[in-house]
């Protein structure tokens, strides 16, 4: 979003709906991890946490545990959050983002900028989707012998057409223990450069499409076409 500086209580108010609605009578279902005198970060015991400064808005996902006590023996870990598919989640956080941006104050003065879209996974070496092991078969020529860990970090522009532009920053990570799994992250950018409204019609419109394309980029990328161009 274009800059604007919101005290944390007016961010916390905007938020506030948004956190309620997801909170039992019984139990407090959120947390509020930072309340700064510019920014907002608060998480949900179903897993998603909302970060909010003088530029950008985000929710995401992760997963929580908890441990339980055990008569007799060591404590035992519990998932307290319930998997789903990324596309679910992914709908989900677009639809808490959407309704916190659209309560900011002076959202008229403010314009949508950019919007990204994440997806990180831990995956085993044995599981990788064909595009990912072209890339890292790439990076073993030079030697031609398996690297034995790595940490890859690379932007790539990709489409440019009239309003916006779109790039990705893609990470890979092999850990230099082999018991440890593998990190895949991809961060998908639009930049508008005809900035967008933050009504929440406009806001529901823009992240459908991103989210769309996105979902289209990483398709594309863990199948390896690109390679076969």
């Amino acid at each position: 979003m274009t800059p604007d500086v919101l005290p944390g209580d007016l961010i916390l108010r905007a938020i506030g709906p948004s956190l309620i609605e997801i909170a039992r009578e019984d139990i407090d279902e959120f947390t509020i991890e930072e309340h700064s005198s510019l920014a907002l970060q608060a998480s949900t015991e179903d897993g998603f946490k909302y970060s909010v400064d003088s530029r950008k808005a985000k929710v995401a996902f992760q997963h929580k545990l908890r441990a339980l006590a055990v008569s007799g023996g060591p404590p035992i870990m519990e998932l307290i959050t319930q998997p789903q598919p990324y596309t679910t989640l992914l709908d989900e956080c677009a639809r808490r983002l959407t309704a916190i941006v659209s309560a900011l104050p002076a959202q008229g003065n403010r314009k949508l900028v950019r919007v990204g879209v994440v997806s990180q996974t831990h995956v085993d070496e044995a599981d990788l989707p064909p595009g990912i092991r072209q890339i890292i078969a790439h990076h073993e020529k030079p030697w031609d012998e398996p690297l034995e860990h790595y940490s890859l970090q690379f932007g790539v522009p990709l489409a440019r057409v009239e309003g916006h532009w779109d790039r990705c920053v893609h990470t890979l990570v092999k850990p230099d223990d082999p018991k440890k799994l593998m990190t895949l992250q991809f961060d998908w950018q639009r930049t508008f450069t005809t900035p967008g409204r933050l009504d929440r019609r406009s806001l529901e419109a823009s992240f459908a499409q991103c989210a769309t394309d996105a979902l289209a980029y990483f398709e594309a990328i863990a199948e390896g076409g690109r390679y076969d161009a």
